[in-house]
């Protein structure tokens, strides 16, 4: 956020020239971007203007009283059917890096996790894995702690992710997903895997852009590999594990985020009960007719 967004925007400027009414028309450039990002620019902001102010650089704080503009609605988290999870299943064996996928689906790790696991985090006679880092593609690919003190953790691999890696075990410092010199492969190379499997797995649509006045039609996949993550505390939740068993799985920092999945899928089981237990009066022709003369 700083380096993308902030210092192009005020990294010239001398603070005590930087008016509120200045940093409000630049936070509501970020109007319907998800809330976290809207949050995270004004938190920056005014942890910057807070220090000056303690530091005796500014008398007063423009970023004081800043709101944030309308964010965008979360969208809805796509949901994998059995017969979708089936198929990425049979990917991970078949297609050229399967691996790739395997490790994303079995494990519910964030991308950066996945890309920045070495052979040395495996044990894989214990059948264990230590996720202790991750690859930060926003700041040029670095590889740095995990994302908070929870994201370090050990997670059980499944039998078919151990058979999968264990045909293909190399060197302990050799990253899994790696370039040239043994270097963590690169976000582009990552996405076009990621495009490849999807189209080995049916899950695409097709897009029409315009790029310089042309019309072009590009296939998309349907998911991004953050909704493995989604399905794996989704399956963790169909098999009835508990919900604290499962934020130490996901590492979440907070209980509550994986309340909110959890709560989520409880209220989509709801609407679907709803909908059996209707479709079960229907078909038994069960109706209640009203007597309005009845007192």
């Amino acid at each position: 956020m700083l380096n993308k967004h902030i210092l192009p925007a005020f990294g010239d400027r001398k603070l005590r020239s930087i008016r509120s009414i200045e940093l409000q028309a630049f936070l509501q450039e970020f109007a319907n971007s998800s809330r976290s990002h809207i949050v995270t620019a004004r938190l920056i902001l005014s942890g910057i203007f807070l220090s000056a102010c303690q530091d005796h650089i500014l008398k007063d704080n423009p970023a004081l009283f800043l709101v944030n503009p309308e964010s965008k609605r979360a969208t809805e988290k796509p949901t994998l059917s059995d017969e979708d999870r089936a198929v990425l299943e049979r990917v991970c064996v078949t297609e050229p890096h399967g691996d790739f996928l395997a490790v994303l689906y079995y494990l519910g790790l964030r991308i950066g996790e996945a890309t920045a696991l070495k052979w040395s985090d495996f044990d894989l006679d214990a059948r264990i894995v230590h996720i202790q880092r991750k690859l930060d593609y926003h700041d040029g690919a670095s590889v740095g702690a995990p994302k908070t003190a929870k994201s370090d953790r050990l997670l059980p691999i499944p039998k078919p992710l151990h058979a999968i890696l264990t045909s293909t075990r190399q060197v302990p410092e050799m990253y899994l997903f790696h370039g040239e010199k043994n270097l963590p492969v690169k976000r582009n190379i990552a996405d076009a895997w990621w495009r490849e499997l999807m189209i080995a797995a049916g899950l695409v649509h097709e897009e029409t852009r315009t790029k310089k006045g042309k019309e072009t039609t590009v296939i998309c996949p349907n998911i991004t590999p953050h909704a493995l993550r989604h399905n794996y505390v989704t399956m963790c939740y169909e098999s009835d594990l508990d919900t604290y068993t499962t934020m130490r799985l996901a590492g979440h920092t907070n209980i509550s985020t994986t309340m909110n999945i959890y709560t989520h899928l409880r209220d989509e089981q709801f609407e679907k009960t709803q909908k059996e237990v209707d479709d079960m009066f229907e078909i038994k022709s069960c109706k209640i007719v009203a007597n309005p003369t009845k007192t």
